[in-house]
């Protein structure tokens, strides 16, 4: 028998650093902005029991994504962030969960302690810790439900800025994983925030309506990237790393190199990226892609989906265009007789009809030849 979901309850997801892409899914958690999607994948042996058999139940419920620490035989727990499950997708290679998440507010631990024993205690309760053959425990269940008492114990604080540098502070100062071999876990990854701002308003940044940009036509655009390096004395003063970022060139220009240098030995400043929107005949949907030079898994992977709306007067002008033009055309004898009937210029009709065919021919072929510019230019 199913279990019932209520409102209050919460789905609790775990994230380790035990492999590099793990690492970098929740450096991506960390650098969206609110509202854009983010995609995380679970062996099925790691979702609840109960998760699994009520998979459509939980879409558009309250989840919270957890730091899982390995770096001492006991584990630990530190919050990320709040989601609203999208969907969950089961496997088509059998094995492998999909969720999507819609990225909400960044939350700190009230009482780190307190937080990091009440999820231990909840881990207990629910069999989901086991040891390996050395004594260290792991977690068996890194997804699964309960009431909001856990994430209760959390803040998103006044200041969505200072809740990211702080969590940021706690991941970095989190020593390695000494199981099996030692893992490094973010002592060389670099942390950014992102948004996007017109260029002619830099302060006013966009938001994501639907989970994906409106962008308009024609138009310049700036995406910002804010670092936060606490850790810039772990690096040389010539390090740097490269981000690279991808777009569709149908639907985005951009002037000059498409990779970032980003200094580490520097603490905190911004990098920006101008781009403009080109012109397409009706709309245009894709994304914009941010990632570590040579799938760097210390560097955020962050996909920015956008849509290009149809410019609704050009086309209502193209189409008004090519109807009269072809009407004209089609009634150059009707409208001549009754222009010459009306002015009583009979003698010139012929010229009349002639000069109509001309305007239809121009009203028609505009729209046509208007249509194959913009598919050359843009």
């Amino acid at each position: 028998m199913t279990q019932k979901i209520r409102n209050s309850e919460v789905v609790y997801i775990l994230k380790s650093t035990w492999y590099p892409d793990f690492r970098q899914k929740i450096l991506t958690l960390l650098s969206l902005p609110k509202d854009l999607d983010f995609t995380i994948e679970y062996d099925e042996k790691y979702l609840s029991k109960e998760i699994k058999a009520n998979l459509g139940k939980f879409e558009g419920k309250t989840a919270c994504v957890i730091f899982l620490d390995y770096s001492s035989k006991i584990p630990k727990f530190y919050p990320i962030r709040i989601c609203k499950i999208v969907e969950i997708i089961p496997p088509t290679d059998g094995v492998t969960y999909q969720l999507t998440l819609s990225a909400e507010n960044l939350i700190v631990p009230i009482d780190y302690q307190k937080f990091n024993s009440r999820v231990y205690e909840f881990l207990k309760q629910q069999n989901g810790i086991d040891k390996d053959e050395q004594g260290n425990e792991y977690i068996s269940s890194l997804v699964l439900f309960s009431d909001k008492t856990i994430l209760d114990m959390t803040s998103t604080g006044i200041n969505q800025e200072e809740v990211w540098e702080k969590t940021v502070e706690h991941l970095v100062n989190v020593a390695k994983i000494k199981r099996l071999e030692d893992q490094p876990q973010f002592t060389k990854s670099i942390f950014f925030r992102l948004k996007i701002l017109p260029r002619k308003k830099l302060k006013s940044p966009l938001t994501p309506k639907d989970r994906i940009y409106t962008l308009d036509q024609g138009n310049e655009y700036c995406l910002v990237l804010g670092i936060y390096n606490p850790h810039f004395e772990n690096f040389d003063i010539n390090d740097f790393r490269k981000l690279i970022i991808d777009f569709d060139t149908k639907l985005v220009s951009h002037v000059g190199s498409v990779e970032l240098d980003l200094p580490l030995r520097q603490r905190k400043y911004t990098k920006y990226f101008d781009f403009h929107t080109k012109e397409p005949i009706v709309s245009g949907k894709s994304q914009l892609t941010i990632r570590g030079d040579k799938d760097d898994f210390n560097a955020p992977f962050v996909r920015i989906p956008f849509v290009l709306p149809t410019k609704k007067r050009e086309v209502i002008g193209i189409f008004s265009s090519l109807v009269m033009g072809i009407f004209i055309l089609g009634a150059t004898d009707i409208i001549g007789d009754l222009i010459a009937s009306l002015f009583n210029v009979s003698e010139a009709e012929l010229s009349i009809r002639l000069a109509l065919s001309i305007i239809g021919t121009i009203l028609s072929a505009l729209p046509i030849a208007w249509l194959e510019i913009k598919r050359r230019i843009f």
